[in-house]
């Protein structure tokens, strides 16, 4: 059997979620969950990894609804899925309303009193950086890993097709690369609040 957490293992045709997680998660069960979501794509050339990324961004949508979100940059898309995957919250359970997802997530971590503003990240807390005209880049959202890494949604395969991928970050004065590191979604303060 393949190693889900093991992104290397994987050919993008034998991508699947890991199993489900136990209640009571804490921030290295997120990471590890988020982990294993590398190498997930939208791209219909490969069936199976298309269907475990539509299944993972929009669960409970109809087909066409899917499609169409496949189409969408989901870095926060990739994010709320993790968040889903351990929380429950309102938000989350509803069908997806375009262009929100990242006002979801910031409206998740504030009612959770989880909201950093620039701080170092920790595995699994969320990261949000970027946009505004002070922002150094387009709004771009992903998951902290490890030194440095992260899972990042709405990367493009050859193809333009979305794809989820493992990352480099260069974080330094507040900033992840040249964009501002908006906020810090703290995973601890969000499972203590939200959490199954």
């Amino acid at each position: 059997m393949i190693d889900p957490f093991d992104p290397s293992a994987l050919s993008p045709s034998e991508v699947e979620p890991p199993p489900t997680l136990r209640t009571g998660a804490t921030r290295a069960d997120v990471a590890a969950y988020a982990r294993g979501l590398a190498r997930m794509s939208a791209n219909p050339a490969d069936p199976c990894a298309r269907a475990a990324y539509l299944d993972l961004v929009a669960p409970g949508e109809t087909p066409a609804r899917a499609a169409e979100m496949a189409t969408m940059s989901g870095c926060a898309l990739t994010a709320r899925a993790v968040l889903r995957r351990f929380i429950a919250h309102p938000l989350l359970a509803a069908p997806y309303r375009t262009g929100q997802a990242m006002a979801d997530l910031v409206r998740i971590a504030s009612e959770a009193d989880a909201l950093r503003s620039a701080l170092w990240p920790m595995a699994g807390d969320v990261v949000i950086v970027g946009g505004g005209a002070d922002g150094g880049g387009t709004e771009h959202t992903w998951i902290a890993l490890e030194d440095s890494w992260g899972i990042d949604g709405g990367q493009r395969d050859g193809a333009g097709f979305q794809r989820i991928a493992r990352k480099g970050h260069t974080i330094a004065g507040g900033r992840d690369g040249g964009r501002m590191i908006r906020y810090v979604l703290d995973v601890d303060a969000i499972l203590r609040a939200l959490g199954r």
